[in-house]
């Protein structure tokens, strides 16, 4: 990840990132992506780690099969998600 940080690329794409590892590591990752954002870099990042998705998302896109069922501001998706696919999901993890 130091690596593809190192050239300050427009946008990032992480396939769940802090997967397996200790919570230090989990911490010091989270902090990589708060700081590249913050200089300007779009991250899309997938995650099944709800409380790192509020944590760290602005927005939020959830999938089910593959297909976009709810698009939505991080904030509101959390609280009072649109669809009934997302309301069951978050009740449930």
């Amino acid at each position: 990840m130091i690596g593809a940080l190192a050239s300050r690329p427009d946008i990032l794409f992480l396939d769940e990132p802090t997967a397996h590892l200790d919570f230090e590591a989990t911490k010091s990752i989270e902090a990589m992506i708060l700081d590249a954002h913050a200089d300007g870099t779009t991250i899309l990042m997938t995650s099944h780690n709800r409380s790192q998705a509020q944590r760290l998302a602005q927005d939020v896109l959830l999938l089910d099969n593959g297909r976009l069922i709810e698009a939505a501001p991080a904030a509101r998706f959390f609280t009072a998600p649109a669809n009934p696919l997302a309301r069951h999901y978050l009740d449930h993890v």
